[in-house]
């Protein structure tokens, strides 16, 4: 029987969110832009005793706060790649910047020859290989800036009718930004596991019609699902997002 926190990496990089005592298979989160692991702890009560749930912190935020931000995706990457090898069957779940940082980090681990997860999936976000819909905003100056992630949902609207949190999130805001746009995609083999693509109906940063495309990158079997809401639908409805993810792992 697996031992506590047998999937679970002593690393900055990864942070526990519970710690079942037995955990028989795990779920890691990368969040969305400007997040860190807290988004995902309103996930633990949902979640059945022996799943074990990890989120990445990404530098310059929650604990890592004093470290430099990274405004390159390869960089990003490299961190994730010092992790130690999945230790239980996993989920890896990105959301919007997450889900580019999930594909690239998945595929470096394909590369390696190292072990991947079960599933990988992906949520808010365009297939990392076709072509930006939007112009940058990462430049612009600070009002236009939060003008413009405010029309395209890029934050929470609780997050950004605070003008002290807004202050304290600018920055990474912007490194964030500036990580998805800048991203230059590597054509490379289609990860050989299926994926599960998750989209908002009224999400303005994707359209559903361009979600099929991840199929693309993932194994046979690789399906699109999508809900109600818009960019964070997962708020509106986290537990049949993570019921569903549930079901993609051993009993």
């Amino acid at each position: 029987m697996p031992r506590r926190g047998a999937g679970v990496a002593q690393s900055p990089w990864l942070v526990a969110l519970n710690a079942p005592l037995a955990a028989r298979a795990q779920i890691i989160c990368l969040p969305f832009g400007g997040g860190s692991s807290s988004a995902f702890r309103s996930w633990m009560p949902l979640l059945p005793a022996h799943l074990q749930l990890s989120a990445v912190d990404l530098p310059g935020r929650a604990a890592r706060f004093a470290e430099p931000l990274l405004t390159q995706v390869e960089r990003v990457v490299a961190g994730l790649l010092g992790l130690p090898d999945f230790g239980l069957p996993t989920i890896v779940f990105g959301h919007s910047l997450g889900a580019l940082l999930a594909y690239e980090w998945l595929s470096e681990l394909r590369a390696a020859g190292r072990c991947l997860p079960v599933h990988l999936v992906v949520s808010g976000r365009g297939p990392p290989h076709t072509p930006r819909s939007r112009a940058p905003i990462h430049h612009l100056p600070d009002a236009e800036f939060l003008l413009e992630v405010r029309r395209y949902q890029g934050m929470p609207e609780e997050v950004l009718q605070h003008p002290e949190l807004v202050e304290l999130m600018l920055p990474i805001l912007r490194a964030d930004f500036t990580l998805t746009e800048t991203y230059q995609h590597r054509p490379r083999p289609a990860l050989p596991i299926p994926m599960l693509i998750l989209g908002g109906e009224n999400d303005p940063m994707v359209e559903v019609a361009q979600l099929a495309a991840w199929q693309d990158l993932g194994a046979l079997g690789s399906r699109v699902e999508t809900f109600p809401g818009g960019h964070f639908f997962l708020d509106q409805h986290r537990a049949a997002v993570v019921g569903r993810l549930t079901t993609l792992l051993p009993p």
